[in-house]
């Protein structure tokens, strides 16, 4: 006899997967640049529909779980579209105007799965529900990051086993990145699909020493390139290779010796974002693509073709301090190699686990109004901080990617990266993105544990208060009665959220502190069943000896 084991995802897809009425699909899926994301919905009917019976899911990096929802609202006209945009304002003007909806539940990668319901059911499905491909999906040429996908016109049913294999080839015609000609229409109905976008003509091999443009020209001397939108040329030495799926996905490359010039405010190096062509470091290529700035970096982009001239070039990295003079002075290096000959110390691992980053400074740094009074005091030395530090980041794309990176060999309960232990060299590639300028190593850093945990406090034997802070991460509570979930930012569940508190309440426990502050905790009022009141009376229930109460500021809310 053969038993079937049924696995939490597979209870999370039945619950999904029982088919409904196809009459609204997704006709249309713009995974753009930067912000630029955006869901098309085409009732497939001969009649209206009322949207409010239907919910649009978001299933981020391979989540069996739903990670952002929204229900629809309003009434859709037979063969007409509504578009859902994202709702951030750094989404293109071009795209926002077309929007029906402006919402975050759009705001997606290539490797989140979507999923359309109708009364909990599902009527249609981009992505696969709990598989994290990588980056994105992509078979038969077609790939769901930084593309525009379209509905072959023939496919007049929604995809309604949202667990499948997903092939997005069978469905979906590719278009070029940021393709918004034809959003929010949709011919439909057995159709006519529009033929893609030809394969554009063969192009002119490059020629290695041919006319070229210097890397320093195309940085330029500001902070932002002269040239953005020119279609360049241009050849120069890998000194770092990111162009994994689960990294940059592309290669920085610096000015050949003889190209260098004598201006201390030109960059002699530049990203370029490109994969299809496999380089290494120390390889003299010759890159054909456009000068962008994204997001405030200058980059290649739109690259067309990659030649490599030869192999083996010595790379050497350019030396640069911290403090800097003037917070714009790393602008000069960005896209180059670079190396910090001092000792450095771990000011903030907030990041390490999640995005495998790691603020480095020159001594450990403090938030401003720690320091001194709220005003300008405060803000000089937050001012002053910025001089002090630079972001270590891994160059992965994955967020939690296990083993984290730092310390090496991978972080661990026996190998740890706290605040205030230290490395003497650091050594990369200098980029900015996210408003920081940060190294991506080629070299792994070297940390030093120079500052150890103490086994126990040293307390003061006058004092006979315990005062503690803790970090409850995000503990939501639904609606206090064992339902509401997935809550906006903490469990999914309940079983989740047992497991956090039993957690929480540990932790608590332990400290043994007459006074807790508590950070993170939903800002739900003070009422029996508010997110406050659950954890303090699990404290109560797991220690009768030591009772807890909080603070009732008897209000709906904190702030405003």
């Amino acid at each position: 006899m053969f038993k079937t084991k049924i696995t939490p995802l597979a209870l999370v897809i039945a619950s999904l997967s029982a088919p409904a009425s196809a009459d609204l699909i997704i006709s249309e899926y713009i995974e753009g640049s930067g912000y630029n994301k955006a869901i098309e919905l085409y009732n497939n009917a001969t009649t209206d529909i009322d949207l409010s019976e239907y919910s649009l899911q978001r299933y981020s990096n391979g989540s069996a779980s739903v990670s952002t929802e929204i229900t629809l609202s309003g009434t859709l006209a037979a063969n007409s579209t509504y578009v859902i945009v994202n709702a951030d304002t750094r989404a293109s003007t071009d795209l926002s105007d077309k929007a029906d909806l402006l919402d975050s539940v759009v705001n997606f990668n290539g490797d989140d799965a979507i999923v359309l319901t109708k009364d909990g059911s599902v009527v249609d499905s981009f992505g696969q529900v709990g598989f994290d491909p990588g980056s994105s999906w992509s078979e038969g040429g077609v790939t769901t990051a930084n593309q525009t996908l379209r509905r072959k016109d023939e496919i007049t049913t929604g995809r309604t086993t949202p667990d499948a294999a997903f092939n997005p080839s069978e469905e979906w015609v590719q278009f070029d990145q940021d393709e918004f000609d034809g959003l929010g229409s949709h011919a439909g109905n057995g159709g006519t699909t529009p033929e893609p976008i030809p394969e554009p003509e063969p192009l002119e091999p490059l020629v290695c020493g041919a006319e070229k443009t210097l890397i320093n020209a195309i940085q330029g001397d500001g902070s932002a390139s002269p040239l953005v939108g020119t279609l360049v040329e241009l050849e120069g030495v890998v000194t770092a290779d990111f162009q994994g799926d689960d990294q940059l996905k592309g290669f920085f490359v610096s000015s050949l010796a003889t190209d260098i010039d004598a201006n201390p405010l030109t960059s002699e190096g530049v990203f370029v974002y490109f994969a299809d062509t496999d380089v290494n470091v120390g390889d003299h290529v010759r890159v054909q693509g456009t000068v962008e700035e994204y997001f405030d970096a200058t980059q290649i982009g739109s690259v067309s073709q990659v030649a490599i001239c030869d192999t083996g070039l010595p790379v050497a990295a350019t030396k640069i301090t911290l403090p800097l003079a003037d917070t714009t002075d790393l602008e000069s290096f960005e896209g180059m190699l670079v190396t910090l000959e001092q000792p450095l110390v771990v000011t903030n691992n907030f990041g390490l686990g999640r995005y495998g980053e790691v603020e480095l400074a020159t001594e450990r740094l403090y938030q401003g109004t720690q320091v001194a009074l709220p005003g300008d005091t405060a803000n000089a030395v937050e001012t002053e901080n910025l001089l002090k530090k630079i972001l270590l980041d891994d160059g992965s794309t994955v967020q939690n990617l296990d083993p984290t990176a730092y310390p090496t060999p991978g972080l661990s309960a026996e190998n740890t990266l706290r605040t205030g232990d230290t490395v003497n060299t650091v050594t990369g590639a200098l980029a900015y993105s996210f408003s920081l300028y940060r190294i991506h190593p080629t070299l792994a850093p070297q940390f030093i544990a120079t500052n150890a945990r103490e086994d126990a406090p040293e307390l003061n034997a006058e004092a006979d208060l315990r005062v503690a802070s803790f970090n409850v991460l995000n503990y939501f509570n639904g609606d206090g009665q064992g339902e509401g979930f997935p809550t906006a930012r903490g469990a999914d569940s309940e079983a989740e959220l047992i497991r956090q508190e039993a957690k929480i309440v540990s932790a608590i426990s332990a400290i043994q502190a007459d006074v807790v502050g508590l950070m993170e905790i939903e800002n739900d009022g003070f009422g029996e069943f508010s997110a406050i009141a659950s954890l303090v009376n699990a404290l109560n229930e797991a220690d009768s000896a030591n009772q807890y109460a909080f603070v009732d500021f008897n209000v709906d809310q904190i702030g405003t």
